[in-house]
């Protein structure tokens, strides 16, 4: 049968060729870390397994164990992500090396379409052999570089838009710290012109109205159907039909929260079903902007008012009692649209990261058999 991918750029019209990985790569394992060796800068990276960073745990200056050109892959943890590395390196704690004939950006992304799952009851290991047998469809070498080019404009693309993207967060934290006063001050480092006053210290619930009261429980079978967004303590889980609450709320999670360094705590409008996980608040009109609430409940910490074990949980009655500084209701205003639409630029670059990364799985479906 002959086997040609949906999109192919022009003058290329030969059948790709199917060869396993163990025939046409040779595959070794990565060996143990020279730990005495390892330094924080240096000429050849030492990689591992791990995803970020793109692995690299260290480099050594004086030696290396693969000649670049070569692909790696993972072969704990996350297993089966392939990656080009184009720099002599040493791979190590059994992350998998493939050098070949082949282009390394065509066989990286060629690899990393593949279902690669390992059954395993203890911790799942991708080995030399296991890779091996996997099947790759290969065209010619020349179609394979115009390929792989192609895709690695695209991942360049992609790493400017997410380099962006983390500039816009790295900013949003910086600000954070300047417009709101720090521990002991009771004036930000930064303000807006025409503000000078000091913050007030204020208790929660001096300034907000709880609505617990108004959430009622919702059966697994009637979170299947709606378009009403169901939150617990840690985002949207569901959509429903019907609402709970109907207007401008701050949740805040209760129990069950996933990262206490940063305490899940939203800002909703609209119609809303709320689970018991989320506590529910909205400041008063007259002492406190609700978007600038938003902001200022994330910046206390949290953890030292939790109780409970395994599971957090922030009382309802200990959460009235944690402490704000507020500045005057023009002041909030301010900040709160400032750091609104911040959030607003974040969100849009993050769906052009998003947009450009389903673009390339898309083209992966198209361009590869």
């Amino acid at each position: 049968m002959t086997k040609k991918p949906s999109y192919r750029f022009a003058g290329y019209t030969e059948s790709w060729e199917d060869s396993k990985l163990g025939e046409c790569t040779k595959i070794s394992a990565g060996g143990d870390l020279e730990k005495s060796k390892l330094l924080n800068n240096g000429k050849y990276p030492v990689i591992a397994n791990a995803l970020t960073n793109d692995g690299i745990v260290g480099y050594y200056n004086d030696s290396y164990r693969i000649d670049a050109p070569a692909v790696t892959v993972t072969g704990r943890g996350d297993i089966g992500v392939a990656k080009a590395r184009n720099v002599n390196f040493t791979p190590v704690v059994r992350l998998l090396s493939l050098k070949s004939e082949h282009d390394v950006i065509f066989l990286e992304n060629a690899i990393n379409i593949q279902n690669i799952v390992i059954e395993s009851t203890g911790v799942p290991q991708l080995t030399a052999p296991q890779l091996g047998r996997y099947r790759i469809s290969f065209p010619s070498l020349p179609e394979q570089t115009a390929i792989g080019s192609f895709f690695q404009e695209i991942d360049q693309l992609i790493s400017l838009q997410q380099r962006k993207l983390e500039v816009l967060k790295e900013q949003k934290k910086t600000y954070l710290k300047l417009l709101f006063p720090a521990k002991g001050q009771t004036k930000p480092a930064l303000r807006f012109a025409g503000f000078e006053d000091e913050w007030k210290e204020v208790k929660l619930g001096e300034v907000t109205n709880r609505y617990d009261n108004l959430r009622v429980p919702v059966s697994a079978n009637e979170r299947i159907s709606g378009d009403t967004p169901y939150y617990g303590a840690n985002g949207i889980q569901d959509y429903v039909d019907g609402y709970t609450h109907d207007g401008e709320f701050i949740l805040i999670a209760e129990d069950g929260a996933s990262d206490l360094k940063d305490y899940p705590v939203q800002y909703v409008n609209g119609k809303v079903w709320v689970n018991n996980h989320a506590h529910v608040i909205q400041g008063k009109k007259d002492l406190i902007n609700n978007i600038f609430l938003l902001f200022a409940v994330k910046q206390i910490n949290i953890e030292p008012f939790l109780v409970g074990g395994g599971r957090a949980k922030l009382n309802s009655d200990i959460m009235m009692k944690l402490p704000l500084y507020l500045p005057t209701l023009p002041e909030q205003e301010v900040i709160g649209s400032f750091f609104q639409d911040l959030d607003k630029a974040i969100g849009k670059q993050e769906e052009k990261v998003n947009q450009l990364k389903e673009s390339k799985q898309s083209l992966l479906r198209k361009m590869f058999i």
